[in-house]
């Protein structure tokens, strides 16, 4: 074995563990959002409808309607989003396998689909959220005024 093949071996050991340490954060991270938009978006809602609008008075019911389907939208892509990162590094991890390990020069410019694809993702999901929190605050305040 060469220094040279021991040096690509080392950067393969290093960039696999960097991988897998994203593996945990995206795990870890992707728990904590689903979490916070759901119940962020149910309780604001569910508390502005049950403490200040009396149901007879309520306008511009399709806001909150909206809101609804933008923060189930935030929180489905964001787990979809998860799913995709997870195939992402693991298609890395082949790449680079190939790339440091069989010396295939041709790893180091293929695209990986699912790393495109989760940043997609990562912007509808948080472009979801702000639409959502924008209707709820549209809604809140058309009846709020009322």
């Amino acid at each position: 074995m060469s220094d040279e093949d021991s040096v690509c071996k080392q950067l393969f050991s290093e960039m696999k563990g960097e991988l897998y340490k994203r593996q945990l954060s995206n795990s870890d991270n992707l728990d904590k959002a689903v979490l916070a938009y759901s119940s962020a978006g149910l309780a604001l809602s569910l508390s502005f409808l049950k403490d200040f609008v009396k149901a007879p008075l309520v306008s511009h019911v399709y806001l909150l309607y909206m809101s609804w389907g933008f923060f189930v939208m935030a929180v489905i892509v964001t787990i979809m989003s998860f799913l995709s990162s997870q195939r992402g590094i693991s298609k890395q991890l082949k790449l680079a396998e190939r790339y440091y390990l069989l010396r295939e020069d041709s790893a180091l410019t293929e695209k990986n689909v699912f790393a495109c694809a989760t940043e997609v993702m990562a912007y509808v999901s948080g472009l979801s959220f702000v639409v959502a929190l924008a209707c709820t605050t549209l809604f809140v305040y058309f009846n709020l005024q009322r």
